[in-house]
């Protein structure tokens, strides 16, 4: 069996197929009080029998599944369930599903009780690629995306590579984004050969470049910033999808939002027309829509000036020095960014 590990400096990212069995060894090895398992409706009729098979004496915590119940009802519900039966500092609470779920879980368990150990386990490409790995935990707040969270370690990441097998394609492609994403800022021969890699190696080269950076900068205090191309624009788009009949999910906006912060660096004099066009074929390639519909130009520019990252009403932008190279903090003028979001309507 193809089995990696990576280790971070309090916990490690175990990736490889048919591994689930590996939570039964890691909890009794840490003689938790109890064990709860936060997933969704649509994971809990899939894997409850497997899961149940595994650690007979969890208890469930079921919620809807989708971003719009990303929020601090949900929370407030799961921190209820915790206590309503018998959750305390020594148990541990494991999130099964995608980046909602370990979003959402890892930030409940980070704070009740002042803390209970949480363990990630991603069922989605974009989740194992990205959202399970370094700590960050949140919720939405007025439809904007991640506003209430904290840096908060799990104790464990187990990827399963199998959970793949019942991934719609759409959500597997949207896991893409991530891993295009991180070929483009740190690493050119990742970005084009991906493809022929096979998924355990891709999940673990993913993991290990957003790993580096969360070793020197796990607040992303500096150069963990450079893990936000896309990220500015393509939270933004996400966010004004969900008000229309088509919402997207979050690695798809991530990669509208690529298009448009490349375009940026070309317009900025950091990136050349014809690497921009090269991370443009790509992304076609793989399948993702390069235009929005329904989404109006105003919305977007008004809607990245409440970014998270931004600093006073400065927009900080992750851009590319090339393909392979980012610069992060970087400044841009109101003409430029305009002329990059013409680039997706």
């Amino acid at each position: 069996m193809n089995v990696k590990t990576l280790k971070l400096d309090s916990y490690e990212i175990i990736i490889g197929a048919g591994i689930l069995g590996r939570l039964k060894t890691f909890c009794a090895g840490k003689n938790y009080s109890s064990t709860f398992i936060l997933t969704d409706k649509t994971l809990y009729k899939l894997y409850a029998g497997a899961l149940k098979k595994v650690l007979p004496s969890a208890r469930f915590i079921v919620i809807p599944s989708g971003e719009k119940h990303k929020n601090l009802k949900t929370l407030e519900n799961i921190w209820k369930t915790l206590f309503k039966y018998g959750a305390d500092r020594k148990s541990v609470l494991i999130n099964f599903g995608g980046g909602v779920i370990g979003d959402m879980g890892g930030f409940a368990a980070g704070v009740y009780m002042r803390g209970m150990d949480f363990i990630q386990v991603p069922t989605t490409l974009l989740a194992q690629v990205d959202a399970s790995v370094g700590g960050k935990t949140a919720v939405d707040l007025n439809g904007a995306k991640n506003i209430i969270g904290a840096f908060i370690r799990p104790s464990m990441v187990l990827i399963d590579v199998t959970t793949l097998n019942t991934l719609p394609r759409r959500q597997l492609r949207a896991g893409w984004a991530e891993i295009l994403k991180h070929g483009l800022i740190k690493d050119k021969k990742y970005f084009e050969r991906a493809e022929s890699m096979s998924l355990t190696d891709l999940i673990y080269k993913s993991c290990q470049i957003k790993a580096n950076f969360v070793k020197i900068d796990e607040r992303e205090k500096g150069p963990r910033k450079t893990l936000n191309l896309g990220h500015t624009v393509g939270h933004a788009v996400e966010t004004l999808s969900f008000k229309t009949k088509n919402p997207l999910l979050h690695g798809e906006a991530v990669a509208l939002g690529i298009i448009v912060e490349s375009r940026l660096s070309v317009l900025n004099e950091t990136l050349t027309e014809k690497e921009f066009q090269e991370i443009r074929a790509v992304f076609a390639k793989r399948g993702f829509a390069l235009k929005c519909k329904n989404i109006k130009k105003k919305d977007i520019l008004k809607l990245i000036l409440k970014d998270k990252k931004n600093y006073g009403k400065k927009i900080k932008w992750t851009l590319l020095n090339s393909i392979g190279s980012a610069i992060y903090d970087a400044e841009c003028a109101p003409q430029n960014i305009s002329a990059a979001v013409d680039e997706i309507l």
